[in-house]
């Protein structure tokens, strides 16, 4: 599996926000700009999101509301994570696949 694109929508300080990841990418920026933000967000969806909230079968705990809520107000528009990822498995590709091809993952 490989990751393509990465979209924040209302998550931590983005509004929205696009990543596109094919090849090697540079994050720079001012401080307090949100670069170990990003960095987070991708650490919890690739290493910490388990099946339970994934499946809506608990809650956010305290650490990852702090790390995904943004601190201003989002006036109720949802919060989501996109990830357009390229899958080599040909069963999940046509399993979650897009009608233009790569496969799109939504945690909201």
């Amino acid at each position: 599996m490989r990751l393509l694109k990465l979209r924040l929508e209302n998550i931590g300080g983005y509004g929205t926000a696009e990543l596109d990841t094919v090849g090697n990418r540079v994050l720079i920026g001012e401080n307090n700009s949100g670069k170990t933000a990003l960095l987070r967000v991708l650490n919890w969806v690739f290493n910490e999101a388990d099946r339970e909230l994934l499946g809506n079968r608990r809650i956010l705990t305290e650490a990852e509301l702090a790390l995904l809520v943004p601190a201003r107000e989002t006036r109720n528009r949802a919060r989501r994570i996109v990830l357009t990822i390229e899958v080599a498995d040909g069963r999940s590709r046509r399993k979650y696949c897009r009608s233009d091809g790569p496969a799109e993952l939504r945690i909201q």
